[in-house]
């Protein structure tokens, strides 16, 4: 999964994701690792 962090578009992270989590998320229920993980960057 691609993020942005921070104010700056260029400021791009990948966190790894496992195919269930990628078809779980197109249902809006996003892992609570992914969450985190984003968390640490901001």
């Amino acid at each position: 999964m691609l993020v942005n962090y921070r104010d700056n578009f260029m400021d791009q992270a990948y966190i790894p994701c496992r195919y269930e989590d990628y078809t779980a998320a197109t249902h809006g229920d996003f892992p609570e690792r992914w969450i985190k993980a984003q968390g640490k960057l901001v």
